[in-house]
């Protein structure tokens, strides 16, 4: 069997694999969750005083060159760290995809430009056996 047909045919099937595993992710969120130390409003507040003392959640998305943040409600925090985690691994698994998808292209160059050199040459013989006759 021809190498490069192998070749193709993992490379499709790895291709595969990753759109497989793309489609089960699940809900994807840009952004970074961070932890965020404020203050509050109480002047006597030890937090007034240097000691992180109250903590929010935030997400942190640039869009157009500005950072937006985005507050996260601390019940909500397990399941947003959930899909910030999807949407980095969907970018992982497309940048993958991509990769593989250049690796089958030029894996076919070759193998097509043999084919067109052969069939060129294949008529320009009969070109040539054409003119004798």
């Amino acid at each position: 069997m021809d190498t490069t047909l192998v070749s193709q045919n993992r490379l499709m099937q790895s291709i595969d694999r990753r759109r497989r595993e793309l489609s089960e992710l699940g809900p994807c969120m840009n952004g970074s969750l961070c932890r965020r130390a404020g203050k509050c409003a109480n002047p006597d507040c030890e937090c007034h005083k240097g000691v992180r003392r109250h903590f929010s959640w935030q997400v942190t998305q640039a869009e157009n060159g500005r950072t937006h943040t985005i507050y996260i409600p601390a019940d909500m925090v397990d399941q947003v760290r959930g899909w910030t985690e999807n949407h980095r691994k969907a970018r992982k698994l497309m940048k993958e995809i991509s990769a593989l998808c250049e690796k089958y292209i030029r894996s076919a160059v070759p193998k097509l430009r043999a084919g067109l050199k052969r069939k060129a040459r294949l008529s320009a013989a009969e070109e040539g056996n054409g003119h004798e006759q």
